[in-house]
């Protein structure tokens, strides 16, 4: 899991991905992008952990990704 760069969205679900959040780990949201991304540019996020929220238009997931 632990990524430098990007971070690689695989959606299993026949639900396009509608947006993706991500926030450190006080909740602060660092980085939106909208749309049906397939991967997410994270050169410019400090190292720690992060949540990822991926929603779609039947609800969202949330993963946690480390950053190096």
């Amino acid at each position: 899991n632990p990524a430098n760069t990007l971070i690689n969205i695989t959606n299993t679900s026949n639900y396009a991905i509608k947006a993706i959040q991500i926030s450190d780990v006080q909740g602060k949201l660092v980085k939106q992008e909208t749309g049906n991304k397939n991967q997410l540019d994270i050169t410019n996020l400090k190292p720690g952990m992060y949540l990822v929220n991926i929603i779609t238009e039947k609800g969202s997931l949330v993963k946690k990704v480390i950053k190096e």
